[in-house]
């Protein structure tokens, strides 16, 4: 039951934060060995269930024995013995084993939670280095036009002896440093894409960006898991002061016996209890490591809320900055790009030089690209804020 409570938790966190990155999550998680090896264990978690619901804990087992007289006097005594026996739960053994099996199970779907939670920082991080950098060489490429296009019509010039032929060195030299800034961006890119096609095995999707989700503080799996812990040492402690001994064993006998040749076999039949009794030695250790259990998870809850709550406010903050950057880029660029037509217009009218121009141009490519990253930003901290809240993409 807690183990399903978990799982709907784990549910709700993930359709909030639904996007175009989902499948792609979902593939990550598919080629994830740490999440796929926390799924297998939930087979294990089954079959203690089953364990826990079945009318004996352990299997019964059967005991023959025969006794004669044949090394000692030889008058053809014997004796034959056959038993069957199964051990029986303890008053309130049971209750208590299905109590501690439901308490790690929720464990276990917590912990699988925090362990996706993980790999959708990671597969975040991965998808937004590439829509940067795709957005910074799309820049690139716009940029190598433009110089190409004023490189063409600068030769055209000096070929009519409209400009000088610096002008056309001017422009060449611009086309070629557009160049080498693309064939740096494509390196840049194709690396951001190896890392999320290693991660996902599928390519970037286009449009992922997300919206911020509303926040479920306690369904935040970095705070389920140390819970879990926590009432799964408690399930453990009261099991093991419930079972304070071994399994009693109840057993059915049978015998057939004689004294000697003379006599007729006799059969009896009869009942043997074995009661185990408690001790120390038996559940001292045991409860030591249930209670030490406990006592980290508790300390990991206690560190697990004031990261949770360290981790909103900087992903509250950074968004904030984020968007402020963002408004500031925006204003920034709008300005050189005002100052950059009235240059080029100058610069046809002859009334400014070629090489004012080129730099007023460079300064509103790197206003372009400042533009491009802070809106960037903008959308990695939105993403940022539902990790921070523990939402899945």
């Amino acid at each position: 039951m807690r183990s399903l409570l978990v799982a709907a938790l784990v549910v709700i966190a993930q359709s909030a934060g639904a996007s175009g990155l989902t499948p792609a999550f979902e593939a990550a998680v598919e080629r994830s060995a740490e999440v796929q090896s926390l799924l297998v264990r939930r087979g294990e978690i089954e079959a203690r269930r089953r364990v826990a619901g079945s009318f004996i804990p352990a299997p019964p087992a059967a005991t023959l024995g025969a006794t004669t007289d044949w090394a000692a006097r030889n008058k053809g005594s014997r004796e034959y013995e056959a038993e069957v026996s199964a051990p029986v739960w303890l008053p309130g053994e049971r209750g208590a084993t299905r109590d501690l099996v439901d308490a790690e199970g929720a464990k276990l779907e917590a912990e699988i939670a925090l362990r996706r939670l993980d790999l959708a920082r990671m597969l975040r991080d991965a998808y937004w280095d590439v829509a940067e950098r795709r957005a910074l060489l799309a820049l690139a490429i716009e940029k190598r036009d433009s110089a190409r296009s004023l490189a063409d019509d600068t030769r055209r010039r000096a070929g009519a002896g409209l400009s000088a032929q610096l002008d056309t060195h001017l422009a060449e030299a611009d086309l070629h440093e557009a160049e080498a800034v693309i064939a740096a961006r494509r390196t840049d890119l194709d690396t951001a894409l190896i890392v999320f096609r290693t991660l996902t095995g599928t390519e970037p999707p286009d449009g992922a960006e997300e919206t911020v989700a509303p926040a479920r503080a306690d369904a935040h799996p970095r705070l389920i898991l140390p819970r879990r812990a926590v009432a799964a040492a408690e399930a453990d402690s009261r099991l093991t002061r419930l079972a304070d001994r071994d399994p009693p064993e109840v057993g059915l006998v049978a015998r057939t016996e004689r004294g000697d040749r003379e006599e007729s076999y006799a059969t009896s039949f009869g009942i043997r209890i074995r009661i185990p009794f408690a001790g120390e030695q038996r559940n001292a250790p045991r409860l030591a490591v249930a209670e030490s259990a406990r006592t980290a998870a508790l300390l990991d809850l206690a560190a697990a809320e004031r990261e949770v709550e360290a981790g909103i406010a900087k992903a509250q903050a950074t968004f904030t900055g984020a968007e402020r950057l963002a408004a500031i880029a925006e204003a920034r660029h709008a300005a050189l790009q005002s100052a950059f037509d009235y240059t080029r217009r100058a610069a046809a009218a002859g009334q400014t030089g070629f090489a004012e121009m080129i730099r007023q141009r460079g300064a509103l490519f790197e206003a372009a690209n400042a533009r491009a990253a802070a809106r960037i930003a903008v959308a990695r901290a939105r993403a940022g804020l539902n990790q921070a809240h523990g939402i899945e993409p």
